[in-house]
């Protein structure tokens, strides 16, 4: 789930290949990313499993397609990917099974990559991700990760994972 600044709501509708938007006291939403079909051309998603907007966009975990992705409403040929993309992988430049996301107030997307139990910085405009929790493979101890699931982001930058396979918060 994610709010923009007017209290819509954003859904991740992952088996439905879709983000879906629910206004304040609407009974239905309205599809405003994916939707078209599980797959990865512009106007397309498969397995969507996170969504943040932040400064003015919606950012997309495009679970199956190992990316994420920057949607512009409004605009649906405004697709951007903004991590992965290049296959499944442990490369900087890669993600495997991405699941999380964190948009902080600089434009940093921070993804929570399942497989390869780390989190990868984007810098805005980067091509390759940097490691800041996790060493790519499952371990227990302080600032390693066991199949990480969630982030959130606080108003200072503190990041906070969910490390489900340790069953504790980082």
């Amino acid at each position: 789930l994610a709010l923009d600044t007017a209290g819509n709501v954003y859904v991740a509708d992952t088996d439905n290949d879709r983000v879906q938007r629910w206004a304040p006291g609407a009974t239905t939403g309205s599809t405003v990313a994916g939707g078209n079909g599980s797959g990865g051309d512009v106007d397309q998603l498969s397995s969507p499993t996170a969504v943040a907007f932040a400064a003015g966009n919606l950012t997309v975990v495009d679970s199956e397609n190992e990316r994420v992705v920057r949607w512009t409403p409004g605009a649906a040929s405004l697709v951007t990917t903004l991590a992965g993309g290049n296959g499944t992988g442990a490369a900087a430049n890669q993600l495997s099974l991405p699941v999380g996301i964190a948009v902080d107030g600089s434009g940093n997307v921070f993804v929570v990559d399942l497989d390869n139990n780390r989190v990868q910085r984007w810098a805005p405009g980067a091509l390759v991700g940097v490691t800041v929790s996790g060493s790519g493979v499952p371990g227990n101890l302080a600032g390693d990760l066991d199949a990480p699931a969630g982030i959130a982001i606080d108003a200072g930058g503190n990041l906070y994972v969910a490390d489900s396979g340790n069953h504790r918060i980082q």
